[in-house]
């Protein structure tokens, strides 16, 4: 999944470290099924979504923390409206 880690120097068990953490990213969390999929293909779900509470002040700040030095990057990941890029943008290069 991530050659190029295991190509760069590390300590002996890296690379096990490496199989067990792509091992983890692989598995699907048991409550994730199909019948948590299917709330999705209800229209007002996604008609709700405007109404869900902001992100707490908390998350900023630790965003704020993890994202010292330079450059200063973040990525969001997510299928939302990019509320956390939106407001973080003009604290990162």
């Amino acid at each position: 999944m991530w050659p190029y880690l295991l190509d760069a120097p590390h300590p002996p068990d890296a690379a096990a470290t490496i199989r067990r953490e792509e091992q983890l990213l692989i598995q699907k969390p048991k409550h994730l099924g199909p019948e948590h999929a299917a709330v999705f293909r209800d229209r007002s779900v996604a008609e709700a979504y405007g109404y869900r509470p902001p992100y707490p002040d908390e998350v900023y700040a630790l965003l704020r923390r993890l994202i010292a030095g330079r450059p200063r990057r973040l990525l969001e990941l997510g299928c939302g409206p990019g509320e956390i890029s939106r407001t973080m943008a003009p604290e990162v290069d």
